[in-house]
This record gives C-alpha cells, structure tokens and sequence, in this order.
C-alpha cells in the first residue's frame, strides 16, 4: 500500500457512521443529516472523483443495506477514533484522527488561494459573527467542490510534499523480520 492508499483510507475516517443512503453519486456530494451535526443543520459535502470512485468500488454491484455503515468495524457499527488512533499509534505516527480536520484548514490557509470562508464552510464551522453570519447567506457548495478536488490532489502527492507511512511501514517489517 502506498501513500496514496493510506491517505484515502484517512480522508474517509470523518465519514465514520456514513450510509449508502446519505451519497448522491450523480450530484457527488455526501448530505449528513442535521441530527448528526454539531450546529443541527444538514451539511453537503462536495465529493472528489477520487472519493466517488472509491465509494463506487465499495458499493459494488449489489445493493446493500441503505442503513449499513460504510466504514464499520466487526459488528457492524462505526468504528470509534480511539480505533484509529491505535491503528495510528501502530504505525508510529503521533497525529491524532481530529489533527486531519486541522491539516485541512492548514493546507487550505496556506497552501491555496481559497478564501478561509471556504475552508471554514467546508469544516461546517458556523461564523461567531452574528452581523456577518446574517449576510454570508452561500454555502460555497461550488468553491467548496474546487476546494475537495484541490485537496484529493493534494493527498495524492500532486501540489505537496506528503509524507511516505508506505516506507514508515517497510522499516517497521524489515526490523521485525
């Protein structure tokens, strides 16, 4: 598995109580229901080529339960960030799972020409501003599409030094063995 494949793995980490039924493939975008967001609001995010394709190849041909959890774990149910920080921790890596959420607004504030609206839209963060949070009536849906497709790049190696866990990985086997 190279990096690519770990950072795919990662970036789908946030969706972990996501259903088939929550993913408009023809729209690419993934509709978290408000009852599942901190601010009580349904939150659209826009899906990279990369996330549908991968979503698509899990799906598969058959029709699976509407319901079931994409990412779950043995039982069947989500699979809990104390998971995927040991997963992590396994790995030698110190990042916790929320510090993806802040390399994202990093690499958005530093390494793009996104306005930090976008990024803060993307995060479903809601504006403290009341006065400007009365005017901002966009959700940036368009710019925000630019911004996730701008960000699969990114992860996939194309406009960013990512670090290698694939040779992280080989060290670790080749000490081992």
């Amino acid at each position: 598995a190279d990096v690519r494949e770990y950072f795919r793995d990662i970036t789908f980490q946030a969706f972990l109580t996501l259903a088939f039924t929550e993913i408009d493939f023809a729209a690419a975008e993934w509709r978290i229901p408000a009852d599942r967001m901190k601010a009580g609001r349904e939150h659209v995010v826009p899906l990279s080529s990369q996330a549908v394709e991968i979503l698509t190849a899990m799906k598969g041909e058959a029709e699976p339960e509407p319901t079931a959890i994409i990412f779950a774990g043995r039982k069947g149910e989500a699979v809990s960030d104390m998971t995927l920080t040991k997963v992590m921790r396994d790995m030698g890596r110190s990042e916790t799972v929320h510090g993806f959420r802040s390399a994202f607004k990093d690499w958005a504030s530093e390494a793009t020409a996104f306005p930090d609206a976008v990024s803060e839209a993307a995060l479903a963060h809601v504006d403290g501003n009341k006065t400007r949070a009365a005017y901002r009536r966009t959700d940036f849906l368009a710019k925000r599409a630019q911004m996730m497709t701008a960000w699969a790049g990114y992860l996939e190696g194309k406009g960013g030094k990512v670090a290698n866990l694939g040779q992280h990985r080989a060290r670790k086997a080749a000490g081992a063995a």
